[in-house]
């Protein structure tokens, strides 16, 4: 059956607004759960920075480091045009990102071979 045999319904105004209002609030969660990404990111460099023997890696992740900060801004700037409180949301998603990143860390951060 091709689109245009479909019959098309229309929204009502009520519809329409809560339609809205649903894509707004996962708009903002989503914004939350990226500004708590870029919160523990922060977090994170903090605590390895000083750990790290490879100068390779650490100046690539002294590199990724800046591109988070970049985003945290646009974050914090996108809440404020939106005039929306700057806050966090728990990502479960992330923290488990975290963790794996962690371990592989754990693994090969005094790795020197690997990162020439």
């Amino acid at each position: 059956m091709k689109n245009e045999d479909k019959p098309i319904h229309s929204l009502s105004k009520d519809d329409l607004a809560h339609s809205r209002a649903v894509l707004e609030d996962f708009f903002i969660d989503s914004l939350k759960e990226m500004y708590y990404a870029e919160k523990e990111i922060a977090n994170e460099f903090d605590l390895i920075k000083d750990h790290i023997i490879s100068s390779k890696l650490k100046e690539i992740l002294k590199t990724h480091f800046a591109i988070h900060l970049k985003h945290k801004e646009r974050l914090e700037k996108i809440f404020k045009l939106r005039n929306e409180v700057i806050e966090s949301k728990e990502c479960p998603t992330f923290n488990a990102l975290i963790c794996e990143a962690k371990n592989h860390l754990a693994v090969f951060s005094t790795d020197i071979d690997n990162w020439k």
